[in-house]
């Protein structure tokens, strides 16, 4: 899947976003568990002679919680709506900016900088993001599939 799919933003804004739970709901009002668990439920219930049970993995269940749906994943009215509380888990130093709209039109891959997050149970910082790391990015690029690239190695690109 492709991460601009829920992180749209990222190629019209400096910031990558937090999308809207109800764009979750998009594939986890079907994706409710992982494929591990939901196959392992779907073998039981064939061997068994039973309709599989919709299996509801804790992480999932928050999304659910959050957006006060009940165990069809429906509106429950007695239930309260309330934001997720998402965790940030890349950070940069407050005197930095970094343009993620630059990166992604340059043809940047996601995963240069935030890993292989596509494989990740939970999502982890896989780079030290130090200016070290990211200004040997910046001389080492010199080509990205195929198109001659020149990221800035100014200072001021980067630093307030």
């Amino acid at each position: 899947m492709n991460c601009l799919y829920c992180h749209y933003s990222a190629a019209k804004s400096p910031r990558a976003g937090i999308p809207p739970a109800s764009l979750c709901m998009n594939c986890h009002r079907q994706v409710t568990a992982s494929w591990d668990v939901t196959r392992t439920e779907l073998e039981t219930a064939r061997q068994e002679g039973r309709p599989p049970r919709r299996i509801i993995s804790a992480e999932m269940q928050k999304l659910y919680d959050a957006l006060g749906l009940d165990d069809q994943l429906q509106p429950d009215a007695s239930k309260e709506i309330q934001p997720i509380r998402w965790v940030k888990v890349h950070n940069l130093a407050d005197y930095t900016r970094f343009d993620h709209r630059a990166h992604v039109s340059a043809g940047v891959k996601c995963q240069e900088c935030h890993g292989p997050v596509e494989t990740m149970d939970v999502i982890r910082q896989s780079a030290d993001m130090s200016m070290g790391w990211c200004v040997r990015c910046h001389k080492d690029h010199k080509e990205i599939e195929g198109r001659k690239v020149s990221p800035s190695t100014d200072c001021a690109a980067c630093h307030y």
